[in-house]
């Protein structure tokens, strides 16, 4: 997903929030996003209820991009696997070990390990200068996938939110439009918070940014119940069955 070089949380040309993921070592995942200007960030952890869920992170009618994520086992939090279909024309799948590019229009595949990389066709290009970033760019959007190295590797994405269209659905569709948070109030370790009208009792923490190679730590409001009140819904709605599927 991305954000080519631009720290989490910086705001784009229409004024919405660049994303990234970013990952606590050794507990769930937290999904990181930018509020107030970037002043502040809310995060919230998804926690795999069961081996390989695979959950719908942004889709965009009008660019026709659908980005997916394969969680690990359950209790496990990062990515296994990265699909992300563009239009009618190519599937990218990413694991551990490499990727494969499908083309839908001459049925071709591409198979490549992690490693460094320059492939361009037509409006995708795939681009990686260490061997652990990949660029992907479709048209005008940029999805950054990274390969982390630890006791069982794991993948992880950057994007800028502000290149998803405010139609966007998904986990992280919502937030492809500014979010509002206010703080309301506190009391001993835990902080209420107002999200766009919704009253949300959150904590502060810090997590590690794992939408960059050199793991910057970030502070943020901890939305809890699965970022319940900061996402539309439960993270459920967002489960397929499918690495390609589309709304």
């Amino acid at each position: 997903m991305g954000a080519a070089g631009v720290p989490f949380g910086a705001g784009g040309p229409r004024g919405r929030p660049q994303g990234s993921f970013c990952f606590q070592a050794d507990e769930n995942p937290r999904f990181v996003i930018p509020v107030n200007n970037k002043q502040q960030s809310v995060c919230f952890e998804i926690a795999a209820p069961s081996d390989g869920v695979i959950l719908q992170l942004i889709s965009d009618a009008d660019s026709g991009i659908t980005i997916n994520g394969e969680l690990g086992e359950a209790g496990k939090s990062a990515f296994q696997k990265i699909g992300i279909v563009y239009k009618d024309l190519y599937e990218i799948e990413f694991n551990t070990q490499g990727l494969s590019l499908v083309s839908k229009t001459d049925h071709s595949i591409q198979t490549l390990r992690w490693s460094p990389m320059s492939i361009v066709s037509d409006s995708l290009s795939l681009s990686s200068s260490n061997g652990r970033t990949t660029e992907v760019t479709l048209g005008s959007t940029a999805i950054e996938v990274l390969l982390h190295r630890s006791r069982q590797d794991f993948l992880w994405l950057k994007i800028k939110l502000n290149d998803f269209s405010a139609v966007s659905t998904g986990l992280l569709g919502r937030f492809s439009r500014q979010l509002s948070v206010r703080e309301k109030g506190r009391s001993g370790s835990n902080v209420l918070i107002e999200v766009d009208g919704h009253d949300v009792t959150v904590t502060r923490d810090f997590t590690i940014d794992y939408g960059t190679l050199s793991k910057d730590r970030v502070s943020c409001w901890v939305v809890p119940d699965g970022g319940r009140g900061a996402i539309e819904g439960s993270y459920r709605d967002y489960v397929v069955q499918t690495l390609f599927q589309k709304p």
